[in-house]
């Protein structure tokens, strides 16, 4: 894990940039796959982490061109441990 940095709010947390890519290539393959955007969440332990991975997936950071864009990456959830405990998803 990087170092704690800004997360957009008054509080610090960590962000892995390159793990949230790499998350974002799996779920690219899941939705390509099949698998229904509404279906996937994506957990992390760091809030720093959600923001991130939130932007990420709305366009709002730029994308490697080795990462392909998938019309449904926007309806992909994306929440803490914390926020998604006693939820359910595939």
């Amino acid at each position: 894990t990087r170092p704690p940095v800004s997360s957009g709010g008054s509080q610090r947390s960590h962000v892995n940039p390159e793990e949230a890519w790499m998350v974002v290539h799996t779920v690219n393959l899941l939705l390509r796959e099949g698998h229904a955007a509404n279906r996937i969440t994506i957990l992390s332990a760091y809030q720093g982490q959600v923001f991130f991975l939130r932007d990420v997936l709305a366009g709002k950071r730029p994308r490697p061109p080795s990462i392909p864009f998938h019309p449904s990456l926007c309806d992909v959830a994306v929440r803490t441990i914390d926020q998604f405990q006693g939820d359910e998803n595939d």
